[in-house]
């Protein structure tokens, strides 16, 4: 068979035969035929096999278009994520990639009739950020195991503080409840003190009674000496001065008795102030930020492009300034590939031995630069000697230094 002249309709057909992807308006999405010209997809419609699926499209069109609806989000969200990631690119642009594909679903078979609709779409439903430009629309791919990872972090954070707020309010009313009953066992004994000394009181009242009535009966007597009342008097006098004293020393153990209980108080609050203030210590250091510029880390994602980069080697380049958990890690053996992770997905790596390290732990060495001399196995820390002052070598766990 004779090769078709150049410029006959026989030609043009094969010459876009080998272009492989055609005209997308002579695509049948139904019988999943791709037409060369207006003329065969006009005779495509007519063709019983295409009738037949059109009767069931009209069964039941709705399950039809939430099918090729389903499947083109899903396939024009995988190629966003593994293609461009977290970077802000043009829609079109992903579209154009989209449907490079010769089997991709077509956007007229979808509930969508424009890119710009389908972008909205994405956009209020949270999986991707969209901004218009004069340039066009352009769309960013939105991670949710970040969002989740820091929404959970939230929770977490919520949760300790209404934990600890609920402590201090049950201490506080323990403390409340020792200062009652102490209260009560004072004036308990304050009661008993002044019940005794009115006892007291009555017994020595009882013979100043009778002292009187023995006066009395003395006054009647006319023969009575002047010197037995003198002594009955200087007696009088003697009991006064003597219930005086009495009186003062009482009032005396009742101003000792408020001031013992406040100081006890006092040791008391600053006891359970010392606790609270260690708990909040313990608490705070329950999650530590640790990632920092410069420092090389490896990452331990086994769901990131398939696996494809699980244990592979990165340069953290920038630390979120907003989230200290989160940085933005360049690969070393893709220099072109940079990627925002969560520290929850990184782990230290440790140099051969003397190596230069960065110390990652929290406190006066934090940030410095020094040398690993030996590595404690059975402890998991390594011996740091610091760059600046050879003479300090610190004891440091792996996972808070890390190669430089």
């Amino acid at each position: 068979m004779g090769k078709a002249e150049a410029g006959t309709p026989k030609d043009i057909s094969n010459r876009m035969k080998l272009k492989g992807l055609q005209k997308l308006k002579f695509y049948c999405q139904m019988c999943k035929k791709q037409c060369r010209d207006q003329n065969g997809f006009n005779c495509h419609l007519k063709s019983e096999t295409h009738l037949y699926n059109m009767r069931q499209f009209a069964e039941n069109p709705s399950e039809f278009l939430s099918t090729y609806s389903k499947e083109f989000e899903n396939n024009f969200m995988d190629l966003l994520k593994k293609r461009f990631n977290q970077k802000r690119v043009l829609a079109n642009t992903v579209y154009k990639e989209y449907i490079g594909d010769k089997t991709h679903v077509h956007m007229n078979s979808t509930k969508w009739t424009t890119l710009s609709g389908f972008v909205m779409y994405l956009h209020e439903t949270g999986k991707v950020t969209a901004d218009q430009t004069d340039r066009g629309l352009f769309i960013t791919y939105v991670d949710k195991g970040l969002e989740a990872i820091k929404q959970q972090r939230e929770e977490e954070k919520r949760a300790r503080l209404e934990k600890k707020t609920e402590k201090m309010q049950q201490m506080e009313l323990e403390r409340q409840l020792q200062n009652v009953k102490k209260l009560e066992e004072t004036m308990n004994k304050n009661i008993e003190a002044k019940n005794e000394q009115m006892d007291e009181l009555d017994l020595e009242g009882g013979q100043f009674e009778f002292g009187i009535s023995f006066n009395l009966k003395k006054d009647e007597q006319e023969d009575e000496d002047e010197q037995e009342e003198e002594n009955k008097d200087e007696e009088l006098i003697s009991f006064s001065v003597q219930q005086q004293n009495n009186q003062q020393n009482q009032e005396n153990e009742q101003a000792a008795v408020p001031t013992e209980n406040k100081i006890e108080n006092n040791t008391q609050i600053n006891q359970q102030d010392g606790d609270q203030i260690q708990q909040e210590g313990e608490d705070a250091f329950d999650e530590i930020p640790w990632l920092q510029e410069g420092i090389t880390v490896k990452i331990k994602d086994k769901e990131l492009e398939n696996g494809s980069y699980y244990n592979e080697k990165a340069i953290v380049k920038e630390v979120n300034s907003e989230d200290p958990f989160q940085g933005k890690i360049q690969l070393i053996k893709k220099p072109e590939v940079v990627i925002q992770m969560d520290q929850q997905f990184l782990e230290t790596v440790i140099p051969k031995l003397e190596g230069e390290v960065m110390i990652l732990k929290p406190g006066q060495y934090c940030k410095k630069i020094g040398l690993l001399k030996s590595v404690i196995k059975e402890k998991f820390e390594g011996v740091i000697q610091l760059k600046e002052d050879p003479s300090i070598q610190l004891n440091i766990p792996y996972e808070l230094f890390s190669k430089i």
